[in-house]
């Protein structure tokens, strides 16, 4: 029970630190790929940056779908 007598959903506390956890993995990968992400790519930085950007959010929502059918599944 929380402090509110309201009990904690264990599941959700879990799935919170698991998603802190692969977030924070991928904090540091794209600053030093990014010379040779742009390099092979043929971009500018200010194309290369918006687009790294993009395909982040899509990989978290990606992750973030693939969760909720964990919880609703179980």
């Amino acid at each position: 029970m929380s402090k509110t007598g309201r009990p904690t959903h264990r599941r959700v506390v879990v799935l919170a630190l698991l998603a802190g956890l692969i977030a924070a993995g991928h904090v540091g990968k794209l600053p030093p790929a990014l010379p040779s992400i742009r390099a092979d790519l043929g971009l500018d930085i200010i194309t290369a940056v918006p687009m790294m950007a993009l395909a982040f959010l899509l990989r978290c929502q990606e992750k973030r779908i693939a969760a909720r059918s964990v919880v609703v599944r179980s």
